[in-house]
């Protein structure tokens, strides 16, 4: 059975290791050993009194996406059926399509409501990149259910993400991610288009991770 996250739980983190923090400062890029967990425990309890980099503040859910960004677009088809749709939700609530081969959600459990932040730990072959996020918006109608995250200080991109299971008419369900952004770290600046290659893989995993999950 696939782990699904208990909200009426405590969440504590655990595994204290020690800190890597590369550049230095709350506003840039922060890396990490992998099994981190101290450093991201201490950088996650920070987020609280952290604002958002960008100011089109839930732009990705009004269909309208700001000028000066890139700008991204990806869907994948479901299946058909209120059976799908409903296991989709499940899926977005417990984070299951962040639950790939190279990302996480840090805390694992973290509660899907406007407001919350979190981590989204992207796993390298020694190190991780940590992207503080915040949850923007969530979305939750009869035919469409998701949510939309913005970058925190610290997070490599600056913008927002959202992703939306939708269902129509005749009853498919697509999973769509939609997505404006700009680097905010030098590193990224400089790697150009392998950070792109980086981000539109990292995204196409989510699709391809919830698909699965809908699936099992």
């Amino acid at each position: 059975m696939e782990p699904l996250c208990a909200f009426d739980t405590d969440c504590r983190v655990e595994r204290p290791l020690a800190s890597c923090d590369r550049e230095g400062g709350r506003d840039r890029m922060r890396l990490t050993r992998r099994a981190d967990s101290r450093s991201m425990n201490d950088f996650f309890r920070s987020l609280a009194f952290l604002e958002p980099t960008y100011n089109e503040i839930g732009a990705t859910l009004s269909g309208g996406l700001p000028p000066g960004y890139r700008h991204d677009h990806y869907e994948i088809d479901l299946g058909t059926g209120d059976g799908v749709f409903k296991r989709s939700v499940i899926g977005l609530r417990t984070w299951q399509a962040h639950r790939t081969r190279r990302t996480r959600v840090f805390p694992e459990c973290q509660r899907l409501a406007a407001g919350e932040s979190m981590l989204v730990v992207l796993e390298l072959p020694f190190l991780a990149i940590v992207a503080p996020c915040r949850i923007i918006q969530v979305v939750d109608d009869d035919d469409q259910f998701g949510f939309a995250y913005g970058t925190l200080p610290g997070h490599p991109e600056r913008g927002e993400e959202s992703f939306v299971v939708r269902a129509s008419p005749d009853g498919l369900n697509k999973f769509e991610v939609t997505a404006f952004s700009s680097p905010a770290s030098p590193v990224v600046q400089l790697s150009g288009p392998i950070a792109r290659s980086v981000q539109a893989t990292t995204t196409k995993r989510f699709l391809i991770a919830l698909k699965e999950f809908v699936q099992r």
